[in-house]
This record gives structure tokens, C-alpha cells and sequence, in this order.
């Protein structure tokens, strides 16, 4: 377009050599062109604006940021992110022959670029993504050193265009390459005479920015929606002793105390007064000072406004209210238990007030019989527990006139006892309106990953009974439940293949019901668990090994554990497995046992049978056990209470060193009918006192 111009720039300069020549039509015709050109270049830019601030709405969707300030200007928005950021959006409007730019959310979960309503793709075919994906996760270290980060993903892509020749052009690589994907201007019409102008036509990429309470909405032409939330605002707020400045005379003054949440340096405090009344401020500190009211005379109802500005962006206002009189409230935020109850507001006054419950309350929120009157001292609430999320309420303290003397602010959370979590890593927001500190008993459903067992293991100090049976999960988080304080009854998933190394290492567990999809159970999963009492094996199950490293085995230093039943999938038991159980009185076989080796071992400094050093063990009923092999080194060493120990293997199992060593001088071993004399014949098997069949 622009060669064109040059050349009617040309074409100008020739005819411009006559005198007898009249250009003013072509004049005009270029005039109109130019005009044309720079609404065409405005619109790109407005629109590369707009493209540019749709990739950072993506970007904060994605990072779970939130909006603290919507700022309207002349020609758009301003909108200020949580992390200090800003997305400029212009009220640029589209000509018909501008292409549609937008992103769309696709089944993946993730957000795509759009043209016209139609996917974007690059050379291959592949959609192109407007926001970055995740980085895969380091290599876990050895114990004792965390593996290292993972690299960041890639950035999504932002599209750009641009006019050449009269053409849109897009670029995909930040501006290395083009692509010509359309005519930016359609042909020229015969003249007439001028038209009326048309009406603006629709917004290229943003349908509307529309706002509440809670969020902010971003309506792309396509109709599809992206919704952030809204900062809290408390995070930048100040607070007064009292919202009510009541003076009896006029002329006397009054000061109150401000608090100032989340100040800076920078923070500044004004106040603004009016009808008389005088207000002065006296900042004390960053996050604290004094404001001084004198009242007028006569004393008239007024209010004054105090504005806080953090020296950025960010201003919150509060006004108080002057008045002759006094109402006075310790607190007026007040957080109650999910469980609900009486609650009692304290007050000073002297004026006559009502107490105004919102009407969407006062399903849950009541004044208690035993408030009497309007110049109570005391205020008693009814609340009624909550069973679902959590809920507001403000109170309003008003006078005879309908005037607003104080508010109460009511907040309670609600409590669950199962939840749903559709999204990795969206537990701790699942949770976000229920009591989640004080859980005690939860059932998960859905999906988790690290983030969440990390958010149980330190948000929910009181979670005590956890069943996540019907989460769908392979292999829980390396040590997710390490030295855990809280939860003592757990249900493991049902989907569950291995229970990994130092999983509940040194935890307060008491029970466990392990799923019969595990099939290992790594070294030092449970060691140390003095608290364990229970566990239960599912039945059917797959389990196939018990391990140990050394002296950390599986269960070893349970020292609160009676009895066990070992599943018949089991085929190995190494060496410590339940070593230093000091208080295992009997382990028992499920039938069809295919229980093939029971490992042990020692070395210069320690010995590690798999059932060695358990004083209290009496019997060993492994009858079912038809398959058993080998008995490895010091197995049952000093266990000097073993007084029944059955085996249902015919031919006597290879026998370790020491393996039966110091247990009970009157112990009875039980074996097959017929096999008596082929056991008192092999070594090691002499140390029992006698050796019978099984039938006897």
C-alpha cells in the first residue's frame, strides 16, 4: 500500500508541472488513502496490543494469579495483576477484513491460539499454545539430597501481525517469519457522494470486561470466557480501633488508632473531613499512627474519609462515622467454628440502636432469645453449624433513623468429610472455603500428586483418619507421609503398585489398610512407625515383597504391632523386615502361601534377621507355607519367647546362621505328617525341644 502512495506521490509531482492541470480530485483521493492506511496501521496496533494482552491473561490464568486493580481509561482497561504486572486492552474496534485472533481452552485443559474461530497451528499440523507447559521433573537424588528442578517449560506463543502491501501478515516467532493470511483492505468503490458514518463495528479479540465482587471476566469474540479472581483486599487494608467517633461536646477532640496491613515504606494516609469537623493524621510508623477529630459546635452526624495508598497502585478507603454518642465494639470481625453455637458481642453505648441481619443470613444467622433490647451491653447470636462451604454475613448497627452506627462482620467455614478433586494439584483449593486446619477425618476421591500430599502433610495439622482409596495414583510421592504427625489411620488407593522406600519412615500411623494392587513394599517404608498397631492386607492381594537395605526393613521397629497376617501372594520376606517388632506376639500365613524365602544377614556391627530380636514372639505359623525354601542367616535370633513354630514344607528349608538361635529351650516345632525324622536330621532344626507332626 505504501508503494502505492508512492506512486501517486509521482503521478503528483508530474501533473503538478501544468498549470492547466486541476488535482484537487486526485488530491482528495490521496488524502482519503492515507487516512485509510493510518486507520488500517491503528488497528494493528491496537490489535497486536490486545493479542499481547491476552497472552498475559493466559499467562495469569495459568500461574494462578489474581487481579488487584481494574483501572478504565479513556480508550480501554488497565488491569493490574497480584505479582505487580499489567495487561493494557484497548477499545480499538475491527474492520470487517481484520482477522479474529483469540484462544480457546481445548479438552486438554490447555488454552490454544485461534483464527477466526478455527485452531491455530504451526508447519506440522499442531495446535499452537498460548501458555507454557510444566517441566518434567528432576531425577530424585540419593537419600539425603533432593533431585535437582526440572527445566522450565517453554513459553506459550504470542502471535503478531502487521500490514504489507495491503496485506495482514502473521508471525508465529516473534517476527522472524510471516505469513500472509489475507487482503487488509477490500477494493476501492465508485464515488458518491459521502456516506453517514457506520456504526463501530464489534471488539477484535474482547467481547466485554465485565467484573463483580469476586472476579473479573474476559469474553472473547468467540463467546469463550476467562475468569480470574479478584486479589483479597485485606492483604492491603486499615483497620481503627473504632469506626465510630462519638464526642459529647463540641470543640472536644478525639484520637483513635490505626493499623496499617501489609504496608510499605511508601504507604501514605490522608483523611478528608467535612461540616465542620477537623481531623488531623499522625503517623507514628510504617504500619501505624493516630488520627485526631475535633468536633464542631453544634456536634452534626458526619463522616470522615481515610485513604491509604501503599505508593503503588494499590489504595483502600475506610470512613468513619462522627456522631454525638458512643458506641463502642471490641471486635467487629468475628470467625465462627463450622459447628456453630452461641456467639456474644460485647459493646459500650449510649444510643438507641437495631441490629439488621442481611435476609440472605438469616437461614444460619439469628439474634439469640435472650437479647433484650436496643441498649444491651450484650449482643448473643445463634449460629448454626455449617455442613458445606464457607459463608459471610455483615450485621448492621443501625440508629432510628436508618443510619449505619456499626457493622459486624460474620465469617464462618464450612467442613467436609469427603471431597472431589478433578485437577492435580487443585486440592489446596478444593479447600479453600471449608475448615481445612481442622479436619480430622477426610475422604479424597479423584486425582493428586505431590503438591497435594505436600499441602495434608502441612496444612491440615489435624487430619487424623485419611482415606484415599479411590484416588487414582500408582506410586505415592517419594516420602510423602516422612516423620508425619498427623494422620494415624490411612486407606491406600486402590491403584496403588508400590509403597516406596522411608515412605511412612518414623510417621505416627496407627493403622493401615494396604490395597491389594500393591505389589511391593520398599525398604524402611514403615520403619520406625512406634505407633502402629494395625495392618490390614486387602484380600486378593498382590503383594509380592516385603523388603528391607540392611537394617531398615519394612516394618521393622514397629514396636506397638501384635499380630500380622502375611498375604499368600507373598514370595519373599528379606532380611529385617520385622526386625525389633517388640511387641509381634504372632505371625500367621494366608492360605496357599507362596512364601519361598525369608532373607536375614549380618556384618561386623549388626545382624538383621527378618524376624530377629522380637522377645515377645510365641508363634510362628507358617503351616500354610508349602514352598519355603530358605531360612537366611540369625531369622529368628534371639526371639526367646517362640514356643510354636509351624512350617508346612515338606522338605526341611536350607537354615542360616544362627537363624533359630536363643529361642525358647522348651519350643515345639509342628511339620508334615511323615517328616518329623527328615527334620530332626537336618541342620540347624535340632534347637526345639521337639518336633511333631502337624496333625499331633
Amino acid at each position: 500500500m505504501k508503494n502505492l502512495l508512492t506512486l501517486l506521490l509521482c503521478g503528483l509531482l508530474l501533473f503538478g508541472c501544468s498549470d492547466k492541470y486541476d488535482d484537487s480530485a486526485l488530491r482528495n483521493d490521496l488524502n482519503d488513502l492515507e487516512k485509510r492506511v493510518a486507520k488500517l496501521e491503528e488497528l494493528c496496533k491496537q490489535m497486536n496490543t490486545n493479542i499481547s494482552s491476552l497472552q498475559k491473561i493466559v499467562d495469569a490464568f495459568e500461574g494462578h494469579l489474581s487481579i488487584s486493580q481494574v483501572e478504565q481509561i479513556t480508550d480501554g482497561y488497565i488491569i493490574h495483576f497480584s505479582d505487580g504486572s499489567t495487561a493494557t486492552i484497548k477499545n480499538g474496534m475491527n474492520s470487517g477484513d481484520a482477522p479474529v485472533i483469540g484462544v480457546r481452552q481445548d479438552a486438554d485443559g490447555m488454552y490454544y491460539w485461534t483464527l477466526n474461530g478455527n485452531w491455530l497451528t504451526d508447519e506440522k499440523g499442531n495446535k499452537v499454545k498460548a501458555q507454557g507447559t510444566d517441566g518434567k521433573d528432576g531425577v530424585d537424588g540419593e537419600d539425603g539430597t533432593n533431585g535437582t528442578d526440572g527445566k522450565d517449560g517453554a513459553d506459550g506463543i504470542t502471535p503478531q501481525l502487521k500490514i504489507e502491501n495491503g496485506r495482514w501478515m502473521l508471525s508465529m516467532d516473534n517476527g522472524e517469519t510471516w505469513t500472509d493470511i489475507g487482503q487488509a483492505t477490500g477494493a476501492d468503490g465508485t464515488d458518491g457522494k459521502d456516506g453517514v458514518d457506520g456504526k463501530d463495528g464489534a471488539n477484535g479479540i474482547f467481547k466485554s470486561v465485565t467484573e463483580d465482587d469476586d472476579n473479573v471476566y474476559f469474553t472473547l469474540e468467540d463467546d469463550s470466557v476467562i475468569t480470574i479472581p479478584k486479589s483479597d483486599h485485606s492483604k492491603f487494608a486499615i483497620t481503627f480501633d473504632t469506626t465510630d467517633v462519638a464526642i459529647l461536646n463540641g470543640g472536644e477532640s478525639k484520637t483513635i488508632s490505626y493499623t496499617i496491613t501489609n504496608a510499605t515504606e511508601n504507604t501514605v494516609v490522608k483523611a478528608i473531613a467535612q461540616d465542620g469537623w477537623k481531623v488531623k493524621v499522625n503517623a507514628t510508623s510504617t504500619n501505624k499512627g493516630t488520627i485526631t477529630i475535633t468536633a464542631p459546635d453544634p456536634i452534626v452526624e458526619s463522616e470522615i474519609l481515610v485513604f491509604a495508598n501503599d505508593g503503588s497502585y494499590r489504595t483502600v478507603m475506610a470512613s468513619l462515622n462522627c456522631m454525638q454518642g458512643q458506641i463502642n465494639m471490641a471486635d467487629n470481625s468475628i470467625n465462627t467454628v463450622p459447628a456453630g453455637g452461641t456467639q456474644e458481642i460485647k459493646l459500650t453505648t449510649n444510643l438507641n440502636y437495631t441490629v439488621e441481619i442481611p435476609e440472605e443470613a438469616q437461614s444460619w444467622l439469628s439474634l439469640a432469645p435472650e437479647t433484650r433490647a436496643m441498649r444491651e451491653d450484650t449482643i448473643v447470636f445463634e449460629v448454626a453449624a455449617n455442613d458445606g462451604i464457607s459463608r459471610h454475613a455483615t450485621v448492621a448497627l443501625k440508629d432510628e433513623q436508618g443510619s449505619i452506627l456499626q457493622t459486624i462482620i460474620f465469617r464462618q467455614l464450612g467442613t467436609c468429610d469427603e471431597i472431589h478433586v478433578e485437577t492435580k494439584g487443585e486440592l489446596e483449593n478444593v479447600l479453600a472455603d471449608y475448615d481445612y486446619a481442622n479436619i480430622e477425618s477426610l475422604k479424597i476421591t479423584g486425582v493428586l500428586n505431590d503438591v497435594d500430599f505436600l499441602f495434608i502433610y502441612r496444612m491440615m495439622p489435624k487430619l487424623k483418619n485419611l482415606d484415599i482409596a479411590e484416588v487414582d495414583i500408582a506410586a505415592l510421592p517419594r516420602q510423602a507421609f516422612y516423620k508425619s504427625t498427623n494422620v494415624e489411620n490411612l486407606i491406600l488407593p486402590n491403584t496403588l503398585i508400590t509403597i516406596g522406600e522411608k515412605m511412612f519412615y518414623q510417621s505416627k500411623l496407627k493403622s493401615v489398610v494396604i490395597s491389594a494392587s500393591v505389589e511391593t513394599i520398599e525398604a524402611a517404608a514403615f520403619n520406625g512407625c512406634s505407633s502402629l498397631a494395625t495392618v490390614t492386607f486387602e484380600k486378593g492381594s498382590h503383594l509380592k515383597t516385603i523388603g528391607s537395605r540392611y537394617d531398615y526393613g519394612a516394618f521393622s521397629g514397629c514396636s506397638t504391632l501384635t499380630s500380622i497376617e502375611i498375604p499368600a501372594s507373598v514370595e519373599t520376606i528379606e532380611a529385617s523386615a520385622f526386625k525389633g517388632c517388640s511387641s509381634l506376639a504372632t505371625v500367621t500365613f494366608e492360605q496357599g502361601s507362596n512364601l519361598k524365602t525369608i532373607g536375614g544377614g549380618y556384618s561386623s556391627e549388626s545382624y538383621y534377621g527378618a524376624f530377629c530380636q522380637l522377645e515377645n514372639l510365641m508363634t510362628f505359623d507358617a503351616a500354610a507355607c508349602t514352598q519355603l525354601q530358605s531360612i537366611g542367616d540369625y531369622t529368628f535370633y534371639n526371639c526367646s519367647e517362640l514356643r510354636l513354630f509351624k512350617i508346612g514344607t515338606e522338605t526341611p528349608p536350607t537354615y542360616g546362621t544362627y537363624a533359630l538361635s536363643g529361642i525358647n529351650p522348651y519350643s515345639v516345632l509342628k511339620v508334615p505328617s511323615g517328616c518329623a525324622d527328615a527334620y530332626k536330621a537336618a541342620y540347624g532344626w535340632h534347637n526345639f525341644a521337639s518336633i511333631t507332626g502337624l496333625d499331633e
